[in-house]
Formats: C-alpha cells, sequence, structure tokens
C-alpha cells in the first residue's frame, strides 16, 4: 500500500520575514522527540522528503532525519507554502507509486488531508497543529460500476506532546 506521510513544522519563533522563520528552542525539540519516536518505533521513511521553502518547515526536516537509518534527503518543492493551492499537490499525490511525505504548513495540510480524504478540504478532517505528524495509507476499492477507486485512511497520528524527550546522549 503506497502511504503519504504530512507533517507540519513545529514551534517558530516570531519574525517579520515569514519566509525566514526559524524553530523555536521548544520546536527543535519537538522534532527531534518526533524523529527519536520514529527511530524507537523502527519506523522508515520515504527515501525523500518534498518540504515548503519556509525555513521552519527545512528545519523541521533536518531534525526529524538525524537518527534515521537510511537517512531520507529533503528537497525543497514549490507549492506547498500557506497560501498555496492544494489541489495541485491533492492531484500529483494521487498519482504518485512511491511513499511520499511533505513538510508543511496550516491552511495548506488540512485543506490537502481533507482533499485526499474524500472530504471537504475547508472542513478538514484532522487538525494539524505545529509538529502534528499523519500518516496515510491509499485504499484501492472496487466499485461494481465505476470501477476502482481511491481513497485514503488514516494509519497512524503522532503528536509532539505524546513523545517523551529522549535523555541526549553521552558522548
Amino acid at each position: 500500500m503506497t502511504r503519504i506521510y504530512l507533517l507540519r513544522h513545529t514551534d517558530a519563533l516570531p519574525g517579520s520575514s515569514d519566509a525566514r522563520r526559524k524553530l523555536s528552542g521548544k520546536g527543535r525539540q519537538d522534532a527531534s522527540s518526533l524523529g527519536q519516536q520514529l527511530v524507537a518505533a523502527q519506523t522508515s521513511l520515504p527515501l525523500k522528503i518534498f518540504h515548503s521553502s519556509l525555513v521552519r518547515a527545512r528545519e523541521t526536516g533536518e531534525l526529524l532525519i538525524e537518527g534515521l537509518q537510511p537517512k531520507p534527503i529533503l528537497l525543497e518543492k514549490e507549492g506547498l507554502t500557506p497560501g498555496d493551492n492544494p489541489h495541485e499537490t491533492f492531484l500529483w499525490l494521487r498519482e504518485r507509486k512511491e511513499h511520499t511525505m511533505i513538510i508543511g504548513h496550516n491552511p495548506f495540510l488540512e485543506q490537502l488531508a481533507g482533499w485526499l480524504m474524500g472530504n471537504d478540504p475547508f472542513a478538514g478532517p484532522v487538525t494539524f497543529r505545529k509538529g502534528t505528524f499523519l500518516c496515510l495509507e491509499k485504499q484501492i476499492i472496487p466499485h461494481p460500476k465505476q470501477g476502482p477507486f481511491q481513497r485514503w485512511s488514516v494509519k497512524w497520528l503522532l503528536l509532539p506532546k505524546l513523545c517523551a524527550p529522549f535523555p541526549a546522549k553521552e558522548i
């Protein structure tokens, strides 16, 4: 089954330039804890992770993948910022055969999840607070008259507050 992973960036510092806002200390800790939880659960991610052009999305990805093996590569992708239309990304994801991960923002991610799960994109089925990490799995549903159709369902959902902080490694 094909999976899509959607992660909203973790907490960022305030700033006048939205595109250059970096992660706060809490955001850095949350992103690291999410990654450590993935390692502890022996969860692998796609080898390519797409993120928006905003600094906080890239930094979330960098911290998330620190301990993962094999280590995914982070790729900046246009069309993933808060004001972008998620329908184009929905069409792109719908045709992909390999697992795909996106690190992005609201309201984009909530609308995208709505499209994928067959709901109203403006009344998304999932609230993406900072650090919300959602895994969707594609199901092919047979239909006797119209032929098979795709439906995405929740495989798992991870929140930073559910990840106990891991102690720092001793060197």
